[in-house]
């Protein structure tokens, strides 16, 4: 039988994960100049590493709901569960899971008109 040993699990996450960081900079680069132009990609990819750490201390693992919770930390920012109220409520919401904790606090950040949650918004049922 065929065994995977927990060190070797830990290895596949580790690499999973930095694909993930590596795919996400790329996105960012891309899609928000604006927000990240000014990091260098060393910086990026240290802030994408902590925002990926910061999803999923809330429970937000999946990679599309962790994609887009990091979309919103860009224009929330990244201490956004510490300086906005509303948002750490609902990350702190242990009744929702990781999507509805990201469509909640995207549709918040709508509300209260956050500048740049239009560019954020990648799933067509967030937007509406």
């Amino acid at each position: 039988m065929f065994r995977i040993r927990k060190a070797q699990m830990e290895r596949l996450g580790q690499s999973t994960r930095e694909r993930f960081v590596a795919m996400m900079c790329d996105y960012l680069r891309e899609y928000f100049p604006r927000w990240v132009g000014d990091l260098s990609d060393d910086e990026l990819s240290q802030w994408v590493t902590d925002a990926l750490t910061k999803a999923d201390s809330y429970g937000v693992r999946t990679e599309p709901e962790a994609a887009q919770l990091i979309l919103l930390f860009i224009v929330l920012g990244l201490d956004a569960d510490e300086t906005i109220d509303w948002a750490r409520d609902v990350l702190d919401d242990d009744g929702l899971v990781a999507r509805g904790k990201v469509r909640r606090l995207a549709r918040l950040a709508k509300e209260h008109q956050i500048e740049g949650v239009e560019h954020a918004l990648v799933y067509p049922e967030l937007e509406g």
